[in-house]
Parts: structure tokens; C-alpha cells; sequence
């Protein structure tokens, strides 16, 4: 049985607190979001990311993402709560921008959780994943990532995401690979959180079907 001599319950993954990137990976990063929050950019210009960046990424931000449970009960109050991007970039510059203090960006300043919908209908659903994942690798207890339900192939496939890879790589030959890797990394997002013990936080709602916290 599992309950046997030598056997002994695992407390399952523990959430990296703290950035593991090497300073050159830290640079990449930095530089990766700079230039999507460019004024061009959140003005309305599509970066041309090289494919390899966006593999660097997706390849990277899953040791984060998969060290948290499908279900976060330690993020702390208080934390600024963002509902559906869609792709559209200046509302999440508009987010970032609030928060701002003397200088310094949003996301050095506060805590945020965002609850999904990171793709589709808007022009920037590349531009927002990049964004969002380098930031979670950058500030890994700052920024947190729940999954909705525009992170699944059989949804961001029919509303914009990919026609919008296709559009930018359908040239390299690299469209179909991109897509399904991004949605590959989407797998690790968690679905829910616990916000200082208090609120339920998910993209929507609490399933019909039983379940202990």
C-alpha cells in the first residue's frame, strides 16, 4: 500500500517566491517587455518576435507556472485582481500605468493576479502572453496567472489567436509549432486562487460538481 513502510505524502510542488533566471535571461526578459510596452506597440504595431524568443519563453515560464497547484491558497492581500485581456494591450498598459509610483512600473509597485483571457478578439494576444509570462519569471510572487477559458486549443482556435499566429509566422513556416507550444504552456496555468484567505478567485465560477478546497 502507499501508506507503507518508507512511503511518505508529498506536500506536491513548492511555488517558486523568487526569479531563478540567469542575468542573461533576466536581460532577455527585460528586453522582451520593453519593447511590448513600447508607446508604438500599445499604440497599435505588432512586434515581430523571433521565433526563438517566443520558444525561449514558453520553454522557461514553465517551471513557474508548474510549481504553483491548480489551485494558489498564499497569495496575499492586497493584490490588484485584472478580469479578460483579449489581446488588448492598452488595457493592460492602462492597468500597469495606475499603479505606477514615482517612475516605476505597475509591476514593481503592486501585486496582481489576473484571472485569463489572455487571447483572442484583440490585436496583441502574442504581445500580452510574452508580457505576462516574462513578468512572472521576472517577479514570480508579484504577477499571478489563472487559466480561462480562451487558453484552450478548441476556443483560440475559432476566435482569433490563431489566425493571429498565422498571420505573423505563416511565412517562416513556424505558425502551427508556435501555436501549439503557447497552448502546451497554457496546461501549466492554474485555475483558481485563494486571495488572504478570504476570496475565490477563478474565471468562472465554481463548478457545479463537489470539491473540497
Amino acid at each position: 500500500g502507499t501508506n507503507g513502510p518508507g512511503w511518505k505524502n508529498w506536500e506536491g510542488p513548492k511555488r517558486i517566491k523568487e526569479s531563478i533566471l540567469t542575468p542573461e535571461e533576466t536581460k532577455k526578459c527585460q528586453e522582451i517587455i520593453a519593447r511590448v510596452f513600447h508607446p508604438d506597440t500599445v499604440d497599435g504595431v505588432r512586434i515581430a518576435f523571433h521565433p526563438d524568443d517566443v520558444i525561449f519563453v514558453m520553454r522557461k515560464v514553465r517551471k513557474y507556472l508548474e510549481s504553483e497547484p491548480l489551485l494558489i491558497e498564499d497569495i496575499p492581500w492586497p493584490i490588484q485582481v485584472v478580469g479578460d485581456l483579449h489581446g488588448q494591450l492598452y488595457d493592460l498598459a492602462r492597468v500597469f500605468d495606475e499603479d505606477a509610483v514615482d517612475g516605476k512600473p505597475g509591476w514593481e509597485c503592486s501585486k496582481y493576479l489576473f484571472l485569463g483571457d489572455y487571447v483572442d478578439r484583440g490585436r496583441h494576444s502574442l504581445e500580452i502572453v510574452m508580457a505576462l509570462f516574462s513578468l512572472k519569471m521576472l517577479y514570480p510572487d508579484r504577477i499571478f496567472l489563472l487559466r480561462g477559458n480562451h487558453e484552450f486549443v478548441n476556443v483560440n482556435i475559432r476566435y482569433g489567436f490563431a489566425i493571429e499566429l498565422d498571420d505573423r509566422y505563416k511565412n517562416q513556416n513556424t505558425s502551427d509549432f508556435l501555436y501549439f507550444l503557447i497552448n502546451a504552456t497554457f496546461g501549466f496555468l492554474s485555475i483558481a486562487a485563494i486571495v488572504g484567505d478570504t476570496y475565490f478567485c477563478a474565471h468562472g465560477g465554481i463548478s457545479p460538481m463537489g470539491f473540497t478546497r
